[in-house]
């Protein structure tokens, strides 16, 4: 029974080894961006640029790579232990929709107090309209407020915010 275990946990070790390196492939991330938070960024307080560049028109250039990345940070302050936890921090997440639907994402950067998830698009044909909508979520005792209405518990995930923006493709 012993010798049964360690072959299938090294038929196991050796399939994990193997699928590694298809999933270490690193993701092309095109230059050009769509930010989906134009509505409540200062572009004062943008000192190099990029986030006032990404949110200065509706229109953006058709067959074009582009990509959206969003997420949650919390930056570590006051009421962090020493490994840099804050308390009542843990699962954050973001979803990304285009017209309605759910798009997956190619690429995910997360520690204990962020999540940011990186979408990548091919290009959207001349005359095409779409409309991107983020929903930004984080556990029900985000920021400490307590648990928030709705929630049965405080380790549930609640939507904490959501924004939409609609991109309209030209040549």
């Amino acid at each position: 029974m012993r010798r049964c275990a360690v072959f299938v946990l090294v038929v196991v070790l050796l399939l994990a080894t193997a699928a590694v390196p298809a999933a270490a492939e690193k993701v092309e991330v095109p230059e050009e961006r769509i930010f989906l938070l134009c509505s409540i960024i200062d572009p004062a307080e943008d000192p190099e640029g990029w986030v006032a560049t990404g949110c200065a028109s509706d229109e953006f250039p058709a067959d074009t790579p582009f990509t959206i990345f969003h997420g949650v940070f919390l930056e570590h302050g006051q009421g962090y232990n020493q490994k840099g936890q804050a308390p009542a921090v843990g699962h954050f997440d973001f979803k990304l929709f285009v017209d309605g639907e759910e798009v997956e994402w190619v690429t995910r950067w997360r520690g204990w107090t962020s999540t940011l998830n990186v979408f990548v698009f091919d290009g959207f044909a001349d005359g095409e309209t779409v409309e991107f909508t983020g929903e930004w979520y984080g556990w029900c005792t985000f920021e400490d407020l307590g648990v928030q209405e709705g929630c049965e518990k405080p380790s549930d995930t609640w939507m904490f915010h959501t924004e939409s923006r609609t991109m309209t493709f030209v040549d």
